[in-house]
């Protein structure tokens, strides 16, 4: 079920939001540690973690999805939220250095479309992030965060969806260990130390992956991935030797 724009919002603008936007944000820091001078897109709902790069990127777009709905982002003109349909982006081809995918594809009913364009706006040596919320953790399982909604993914399941659509996951980042209650908010100063044990001794159960991942490039591709049908060629028959033909003897001169 896709989450709508106001609670998303209202999620990230609460304490635990707050909490969640500085951690995510951060373990995006430090994957894309200076992107001075380059494009980056994000889908779903992106602009927590994309604020922290205003005034470093070239060039900032966030694409919301219609079911969603779009907020006004940043407050100050230039805006720079659109709503878009993910699977079909107001962008050329490898526009992007940087693509942030968050809130999106989980939520998305044709994921591999969606990663299609990812890959499409992507340019050969871009990278792009992928935050998705892991079904093993008890994130997944309260829907009183956005992390609860639609369709979570194990580890395996995120990094074969990710190699079908024609992207290699290159490095892995768990994060959110701390419990996703709002009653226990008032433990905060300890979450730092969640965190820390849960990346050295339990990752596999932290609240999201986030995965870069790499576009693959083939030497050749067929135009939409359709097969191109060679006809069937039959055998090519070669006439046999021909025998030396010898120069044709002068005409005979006429008796007189």
């Amino acid at each position: 079920m896709q989450v709508d724009v106001t609670e998303l919002r209202d999620f990230y603008r609460s304490p635990l939001g707050q909490i969640c936007a500085l951690e995510l944000s951060r373990q995006l820091r430090e994957l894309w540690p200076a992107p001075v001078g380059a494009t980056l897109i994000g889908l779903g709902f992106p602009t927590p973690f994309l604020a922290q790069f205003m005034g470093e990127a070239l060039r900032i777009g966030a694409f919301m999805p219609g079911p969603q709905g779009v907020l006004i982002w940043p407050d100050k003109p230039p805006h720079r939220s659109v709503l878009a349909d993910p699977e079909m982006l107001p962008l050329p081809s490898m526009i992007a250095d940087f693509v942030l995918v968050a809130h999106a594809l989980e939520m998305s009913g044709n994921p591999n479309g969606l990663l299609r364009e990812v890959a499409r706006i992507l340019h050969p040596g871009g990278r792009a992030v992928f935050m998705v919320a892991n079904r093993l953790s008890p994130w997944a399982s309260i829907d009183s965060t956005p992390f609860g909604h639609g369709r979570p993914y194990s580890r395996g399941q995120l990094a074969r969806l990710l190699r079908q659509a024609g992207f290699e996951p290159c490095k892995w980042r768990h994060a959110l260990f701390f419990p996703p209650y709002r009653r226990l908010l008032r433990l905060q100063r300890y979450f730092p130390h969640f965190e820390r044990l849960g990346r050295r001794f339990w990752p596999g159960i932290s609240g999201v992956f986030i995965v870069e991942a790499s576009k693959c490039v083939y030497a050749a591709q067929p135009k939409n991935g359709l097969r191109v049908r060679v006809p069937d060629l039959g055998p090519i028959l070669l006439p046999e030797p021909s025998r030396p033909i010898s120069s044709p003897a002068p005409p005979r001169k006429s008796a007189r």
